[in-house]
């Protein structure tokens, strides 16, 4: 079995630092996939209800709760990305706003006026 190259240990540890740079980012907080549609409805009931794992597109997700109002969304394999820094509350607030904007309503059978 073909040992690594020096290209992909230095490949391997550029990852590790373009990693610890935006984990110490000050727009760490901004995780877009966390604001998908699908991915909103899962990890807004997992929050509401305080739970510690989540699956999201097949993969396994840990949530840490610290603070009063802050939990972190991270990978149960070890992996830094994707991570999230999660504000609960305004999560919630987010998902809430989203599932009223594409609510599918149907209109009831209502009697003429007039």
């Amino acid at each position: 079995m073909p040992g690594k190259s020096n290209y992909q240990v230095l490949e391997a540890e550029r990852i590790k630092e373009i990693v610890r740079t935006a984990r110490h980012h000050h727009n760490r907080d901004h995780t877009p996939w966390v604001h998908r549609g699908e991915v909103l409805g899962l990890l807004a009931l997992a929050l509401e209800h305080k739970q510690d794992r989540v699956i999201i597109d097949g993969r396994e997700f840990l949530i840490k709760y610290y603070d009063v109002d802050r939990a972190i969304v991270r990978p149960s394999n070890g992996e830094f990305a994707p991570c999230a820094n999660i504000n609960i509350t305004s999560y919630l607030q987010t998902w809430d706003d989203y599932e009223r904007a594409t609510r599918v309503t149907r209109l009831t059978d209502q009697e003429p006026t007039g």
